[in-house]
């Protein structure tokens, strides 16, 4: 439960943003809203700053799916946006300044927030089990082959069964990364 919060916090915390801003409880609501916006941006690009440092340990290879460019062109939209409508808003209206400058502090985060964006998938080696997407535990043990394509990784299943990371968009150079980091954690397992 927890990591499907942690996923999708910033959904959350908009849709908590609109309710209480359609229902009127609170006067200036925007303002409200556009700060807790911004601090939960600026959480997201502590936590992908952590989570890069995670990355370079060695123990985690991120993937690259087909959703990762358009996640980050959309938010280098947004971010644009909301620092040019701030400056005109600031510029040709008096009453609202407070807003369009924490507005302008928004868009500069989603400018950085893009900057940032990191893959969204990845594989993890953790205590003799490879670990994926949604927390997908594989033991090593289990697993007889890999299948790598541009578009997923099948792993392969002592028992006949097999398990996917699919909607990804690997080229040459990143299917030969992928297979030196299995070759480097898991060596005994065929890799095609």
């Amino acid at each position: 439960m927890m990591t499907i919060i942690k996923k999708y916090y910033l959904e959350i915390i908009f849709g908590i943003i609109f309710l209480v801003y359609f229902s009127g409880i609170i006067e200036n609501v925007e303002i409200y809203g556009i700060g807790l916006g911004a601090l939960s941006i600026a959480y997201g690009i502590y936590d992908k700053i952590k989570n890069r440092n995670k990355v370079k340990s060695g123990n985690i290879l991120s993937l690259k799916t087909n959703n990762d460019q358009y996640r980050k062109t959309s938010k280098l939209i947004l971010g644009i946006i909301a620092i040019i409508g701030s400056v005109i808003g600031i510029l040709y209206m008096d009453s609202e300044k407070a807003f369009f400058t924490i507005l302008i502090i928004l868009g500069f985060l989603l400018l950085i927030s893009s900057l940032l964006s990191e893959n969204s998938s990845f594989i993890e080696i953790v205590n003799g089990k490879l670990r994926y997407e949604n927390n997908t535990d594989l033991a090593l043990n289990n697993i007889s082959s890999i299948n790598l394509t541009e578009s997923e990784i099948v792993f392969n299943q002592v028992n006949n069964s097999n398990s996917r990371i699919s909607f990804l968009d690997n080229d040459q150079d990143r299917i030969e990364q992928i297979k030196e980091f299995f070759r480097k954690h898991i060596n005994e397992i065929k890799i095609e």
